[in-house]
């Protein structure tokens, strides 16, 4: 059996990072398009865009022509006449994704622009949010779904989505084919990995949706403030259980959160299917990493879905949006094959890092100031790194933050500073660089409380690394703990989200994380729990 092929774009976000011009996200789109499947031999059967195509419906009512054109370029670097299928997004449906009426415009618009198109089908228009993709069908050879789940079409305000169980309901009576069935849909139906817990953005935001969003609506509803709450699938546990019921392997295509993941959920019942879930991260946008204190940002990405008698694989492909250097990194995402109405799961590995550019990656943290009564201690940090012979590294910018009203003073390096946001390290690889953040660490959980709000369930403090390039060795470690604490580490790829445990040894009188040789874009972190009584309800102290 030949082997078939899917692109799977996802979250372009078209005119927020161009502005509504083929910009340089897209020129970096297409490019990287074209060499993933030059590098796999042959273009993909299919493309498919699984939502948030544009960024906002009012304004991208005058970009329709411009994405029209980015989509030949794209369908024509990957050969031509290549399959395409498209789904829309909630930020196709209200403006920043969120707010104002529910509208169905921009999506007519887009099909309507895209009619007379050879092999491009919107869907999203039509009276059922479930539709057979024909096309796409035909393309791949399996039985092709276009699940519209951004039908929440009443409120004033949800980047969150919709399932009826009709909507599986009817998808059984269409289907045609044996074997594997996709489904494509823009939401997740269960939580992704870093954004389960991240905060609304409020990168952009008015000063008024800042104030609702950010305090007033959390002091109502609790985690009002956090995406999970407000963007998930409503129906998305029935949806799955009538998934299983269909008794065939089912593959779900979905963007939304912007990370590439991937899982299968096993059916417990005989006579049911297992679930295979497959995110795409964004393919136009570069969203920051909230959950580091270090100018992090994901890489944008493709994935490609290979299917071949009776085995898929699925990757994720990471490019630069834009730039001279366009790297293309590829990831792993999952492997497996079909028994009978199972996935059965094959373990990837994360490919060797061939050549390091850097030699060395280091962060020395050293805590001080216990005799403060404020609960807070200065954090001290020595940061190095060193290029591999013959390596050129231009200098790059990580954030420096630490407890509200902290202060940063640099003692030898350059430090950046920009308005009320925090200030940036500027890191030259061979030039050693020091700093200090007087009150950047908290001591106890009262100060916890002061500077992070009551509403921070873990009562945990850490210090990080980011690793921008790949690197021989790289080393965080940290002196100054108290005795009260057991230290633990952590590494998280910035990619995927995917973190792991990972083991501390005794350095310097301190505690030390080694990963060597560490891939790029990993943060490692040594976290440890904040000593002292907690808070009951009430107020009583318990400890």
């Amino acid at each position: 059996m030949a082997v078939r092929a899917i692109g799977h774009g996802s979250d372009l976000h078209f005119g927020r990072a161009v502005d509504g011009d083929d910009g340089p996200s897209c020129d970096g789109l297409v490019d990287a398009a074209k060499r993933i499947f030059h590098e796999l031999g042959s273009p993909p059967d299919l493309l498919a865009i699984t939502g948030d195509v544009f960024d906002d419906p009012k304004r991208a009512m005058k970009q329709v022509a411009s994405f029209v054109g980015v989509l030949r370029r794209l369908r024509a670097a990957l050969g031509g006449g290549v399959q395409t299928a498209i789904v829309p997004g909630n930020h196709d449906r209200r403006t920043e994704g969120v707010f104002h009426p529910w509208t169905n415009d921009l999506f007519f618009a887009l099909r309507e622009a895209l009619a007379a198109e050879p092999g491009v089908t919107v869907f999203g228009s039509a009276r059922s949010a479930t539709e057979y993709a024909d096309a796409a069908s035909d393309a791949i050879g399996l039985d092709v779904v276009a699940l519209d789940s951004t039908r929440v079409r009443f409120g004033l305000a949800s980047a969150g989505g919709v399932l009826a169980p009709e909507d599986i309901l009817s998808a059984a009576q269409r289907l045609r084919r044996e074997g594997p069935v996709v489904f494509m849909l823009h939401h997740h139906l269960i939580p992704t990995p870093v954004t389960d817990a991240s905060r609304i953005s409020m990168k952009g935001r008015s000063r008024f949706q800042r104030l609702v969003l950010g305090k007033v609506l959390p002091q109502v509803l609790s985690f009002a403030d956090h995406e999970e709450l407000t963007m998930t699938v409503l129906g998305a546990g029935t949806a799955l259980s009538l998934l299983h019921a269909l008794d065939r392997p089912v593959v779900v295509l979905h963007g939304h959160k912007h990370y590439p993941t991937a899982r299968v959920l096993a059916a417990t019942r005989r006579g049911e299917g297992d679930v295979m879930l497959i995110s795409a991260g964004s393919a136009g946008v570069r969203e920051d990493f909230a959950a580091t204190n270090v100018s992090a940002r994901l890489s944008t990405s493709l994935n490609v879905v290979r299917w071949s008698d009776g085995a898929l694989r699925a990757d994720t492909w990471f490019f630069a949006s834009g730039g001279e250097h366009r790297r293309v990194h590829v990831r792993p995402l999952l492997d497996a094959s079909v028994d009978g109405n199972r996935w059965a799961v094959h373990p990837v590995d994360d490919p060797p890092i061939a050549k390091p550019r850097v030699a060395s990656d280091t962060a020395a943290f050293k805590l001080s100031g216990f005799d403060r009564d404020d609960g807070r201690d200065d954090l001290a940090c020595d940061r190095a790194v060193e290029a591999q012979a013959g390596e050129v590294l231009s200098p790059w910018k990580e954030r420096i933050e630490g407890a509200v009203g902290c202060t940063v003073d640099s003692v030898l390096g350059d430090i950046e500073r920009d308005g009320d946001g925090p200030p940036r390290l500027v890191v030259k690889p061979g030039a050693p660089s020091s700093y200090v953040v007087h009150r950047g660490i908290c001591r106890t959980r009262a100060a916890l409380r002061a500077s992070y709000g009551p509403e921070d369930v873990a009562p945990f403090e850490w210090v990080g690394l980011t690793v921008r390039h790949g690197c021989a060795n790289a080393r965080l470690s940290i002196r100054g703990l108290s005795s009260e604490v057991a230290p633990f580490g952590s590494v998280t790829d910035l990619h995927t989200g995917r973190q792991w445990p990972a083991v501390l040894e005794p350095a310097d009188d301190g505690v030390a994380l080694v990963v060597a040789p560490c891939p790029a874009g990993h943060l490692l972190r040594i976290h440890w729990e904040v000593p002292g009584p907690d808070e009951t309800v009430d107020g009583a102290a318990q400890g």
